[in-house]
């Protein structure tokens, strides 16, 4: 499927000739349909591994590269999912803590429907209040 960005070097075309192990497939299409035959998610930074997380799909973040703002992996310290791929290669899978996917609003118990149910509450007090919301008081430094 289409994404946010055109890769100019797909990964296909980049391993083509580099003998990939016969268990490693790389694949297009539909995010959920192609997670859901999957038994590892590797990626730099990537919103397939919020959706991985979500599956309980092991998923690892790799650090080979640093992790930095300009990869976009530095969003996920504290994950519990950074790993390199010398530790990958060496068995390594990595467990995301669950603390941290509960921050990210990563629910995998299934209690999406009832997440947001403290701020449905405050909103509908506010809304509730006589005369309506306050005015905006903005804050400026």
């Amino acid at each position: 499927e289409h994404t946010t960005h055109i890769e100019e070097l797909p990964y296909q075309k980049l391993a083509r000739g580099l003998g990939l192990p016969a268990n490693l497939r790389l694949v297009y299409g539909h995010m959920g349909e192609v997670l859901d035959r999957t038994d590892l998610l590797v990626t730099v930074s990537s919103t397939a591994a919020l959706e991985a997380l979500h599956r309980r799909i092991p998923t690892a973040i790799l650090t080979d590269l640093g992790v930095r703002e300009a990869l976009g992996n530095h969003h996920f310290v504290g994950s519990g999912c950074l790993a390199s791929w010398n530790q990958l290669d060496a068995g390594h899978r990595p467990a995301p803590d669950e603390e941290w996917l509960a921050r990210q609003g990563v629910a995998a118990d299934g209690t999406y429907a009832t997440a947001f149910d403290t701020a449905r509450a405050r909103i509908a007090e506010l809304l509730g209040r006589p005369g309506g919301l306050p005015p905006l008081t903005p804050y400026y430094t």
